[in-house]
């Protein structure tokens, strides 16, 4: 399998980690707190850069990818497609293995924007993420970064 323009090599891609290090700092001022000795390095630094005439995007390393999710709207979507993708892994594991038994088609119907347990997506779109993404095909899943505390020393926790 050929890896796709803009997909990440971790659980998070460079520029998720780089907007969850910027939120961080960002609150980190706002309550008044000091910033670790590394954070503040990087924010002289990059403050110096931009300052010259530097692409802000670039030098905070926001800048994203082609075919990178940049908003948090982007990123909501990805997220819903691998939720949708997991439930359907834990739909179609026997009963004994914790999940409901169901048949592949079923799951997709199920899941489906007019299923019981839809996800807002059409059918044919879950068929067709199933069949491109299948690190999703699990029942397992990282959180969300945005969703995660706001140390990014932590992001797996």
């Amino acid at each position: 399998m050929t890896k796709r323009k803009g997909a990440s090599t971790g659980r998070y891609s460079p520029l998720e980690l780089a907007q969850y290090k910027l939120r961080k700092i960002a609150i980190d001022l706002e309550n008044g707190g000091a910033l670790e000795a590394n954070e503040l390095r990087f924010l002289v630094a990059a403050l110096k850069r931009i300052g010259q005439g530097e692409d802000a995007n670039v030098v905070l390393s926001v800048k994203a990818k082609r075919g990178e999710r940049k908003t948090p709207k982007q990123t909501a979507k990805r997220d819903k497609i691998r939720f949708a993708l997991g439930w359907i892994a834990s739909a179609i594991r026997s009963h004994e293995d914790g999940g409901l038994g169901m048949s592949l088609d079923e799951a997709f119907a199920s899941a489906s924007e007019s299923g019981v347990d839809g996800f807002g997506l059409a059918e044919d779109t879950l068929r067709t993420h199933w069949g491109n993404y299948r690190e999703f095909r699990s029942p397992d899943f990282p959180r969300p970064i945005a969703s995660l505390p706001d140390d990014p020393k932590r992001p797996s926790d």
